[in-house]
């Protein structure tokens, strides 16, 4: 799997395929709010770290089974903790080996930030196979999942956001964990807080209006993400509590991010395959509000916990452009 980029804050710059976690943000607020007292001297030129300081959003919630929000002072017994996390949650998988082996876990003062973060996103009912074999300009090895001609059998757990053109669309899909996830397909290069501000108010607008809108087709990429990541910019940098001057130092900062988005479902039923192009309603309109909502091109996927009210804090984030990065 090549690299893709994992951000600390929607507001950094990102690359061509990239995601975030707020996990990692509930990590940092944990060591600005208990070891800082939230009142704080951070000398830095490094514009993500001053996104981090700046990044105010407090009240993120997770499911405490696959999510781990630690800081401590590094010991042999945070360092057992995390791999005990990883072992029952992840079974003992966290691809890149080095990522531990590299920090430094015997007793000093200087603190570990670690932030381990999986999405679980199974669908009630499994959805089928698509023969769609294009992605932008890829043409090999893609998977992608969908259904056609059958949104009675769905609505519960897919429904459409809006619908401009056949490049500019959205839906939101229901797991059975809870989480709901936006697919917007788009060409926006921006950072994952501009394109969310767009989405919204395109959200907004479509709402607005008595226009019923449903879904003849709708087809998504199978993807896969792990990402393991030691923030460079942030080992060894030192931070002043301004109460008492005290410095404290932080040796390492390390993210985890783990999704796995196919059409697994509960309900699974025996695999079969539909090919798009062998219907009529393919790139055409069954009636006036129904659309085809055909994920093979640039997208970005937000994903909201339960106790998100409408899509206004989403908990994960990812751009998806060149597909051969998401690829098992």
């Amino acid at each position: 799997m090549s690299k893709i980029q994992i951000v600390q804050t929607m507001s950094d710059e990102i690359e061509e395929d990239s995601c975030w976690t707020a996990s990692f943000n509930l990590t940092w607020n944990k060591f600005k709010n208990e070891y800082l007292s939230n009142d704080f001297t951070c000398k830095s030129n490094d514009e993500d770290i001053k996104n981090l300081i700046n990044f105010n959003q407090e009240n993120f919630i997770f499911n405490d089974k696959i999510a781990f929000n630690e800081v401590q002072k590094a010991s042999p017994e945070f360092k057992e903790k995390i791999e005990n996390f990883i072992n029952e949650n992840f079974d003992g998988e966290i691809n890149d080996e080095n990522v531990l082996k590299k920090v430094d876990f015997e007793n000093n003062d200087d603190l570990i930030l670690c932030s381990i973060h999986e999405f679980l996103l199974d669908f009630d009912i499994a959805y089928e196979n698509m023969n769609i074999k294009k992605f932008g300009n890829y043409k090999r090895n893609i998977e992608f999942f969908g259904f056609i001609q059958n949104y009675t059998k769905y609505n519960e757990q897919i429904i459409p956001l809006f619908y401009y053109d056949k490049n500019n669309f959205a839906v939101s899909l229901y797991s059975t964990s809870n989480q709901t996830i936006v697919l917007f397909r788009t060409d926006l290069e921006d950072t994952f807080e501009n394109v969310f501000k767009h989405l919204q108010a395109k959200i907004d607008e479509a709402s607005v209006g008595e226009y019923s809108l449903s879904i003849s087709s709708f087809a998504c990429p199978k993807i896969k993400v792990e990402i393991n990541k030691n923030y460079k910019n942030l080992s060894g940098k030192k931070f002043i509590r301004n109460s008492d001057s005290q410095e404290i130092k932080v040796s390492n900062a390390i993210s985890s991010f783990k999704l796995n988005l196919n059409k697994d479902g509960i309900k699974s039923k025996e695999d079969e395959t539909i090919s798009l192009n062998e219907l009529d309603c393919y790139g055409q309109t069954l009636q006036t509000n129904f659309r085809d909502f055909i994920f093979n091109d640039n997208f970005y996927m937000f994903i909201f916990d339960e106790d998100s009210i409408g899509f206004d804090n989403p908990i994960g984030a990812v751009k998806v452009k060149n597909i051969q990065k998401f690829l098992d």
